[in-house]
């Protein structure tokens, strides 16, 4: 399985049944907000999070601000050394 598709699998996993109860929902900013929010809770203790500030952001605009836009190959060490245990 493509490294990529490995990792999209491995979110579905975790963070798909939250979207899932999404359908039907009318204030999608909102909610969209509040899943971010959970997002960031639950991961700010992770290597990423920590170097990120998670902890500290609250908005869809200060993740923004935080986390810059990257491609996989900026995630491979990390990858790798999951993959080593």
């Amino acid at each position: 399985m493509p490294a990529t598709r490995l990792a999209n699998t491995a979110l579905w996993a975790a963070y798909g049944p939250e979207y899932r109860r999404l359908v039907g929902v009318r204030d999608l900013r909102a909610t969209q907000e509040r899943v971010l929010r959970r997002i960031l809770a639950r991961n700010r203790d992770s290597e990423f999070g920590r170097e990120h500030g998670f902890g500290r952001l609250r908005s869809p605009r200060d993740y923004a601000a935080a986390v810059p836009l990257s491609v996989w190959d900026d995630y491979a060490d990390a990858v790798a050394r999951v993959a080593a245990g």
